[in-house]
């Protein structure tokens, strides 16, 4: 298992590293704050996040989660 940092700013940097060509990176995922007790994302919607019928996708909310 790998040992996540611990300082906000060490952690940020880890994550926009790691998750470039993984899920949050390919669905365009920010991080826009990080601090030890919670984190705030960005997703701008995208047609690529949609379901058929025009709806947002609900694994769209799931990678949000």
């Amino acid at each position: 298992m790998t040992d996540f940092p611990r300082d906000p700013d060490d952690l940020r940097a880890w994550f926009e590293a790691h998750g470039v060509e993984r899920l949050p990176g390919l669905l365009g995922i920010e991080i826009v704050e990080l601090a030890p007790s919670n984190c705030t994302l960005r997703l701008e919607i995208e047609n690529k996040h949609l379901a058929s019928n025009g709806y947002l996708h609900a694994a769209t909310v799931v990678a949000l989660a």
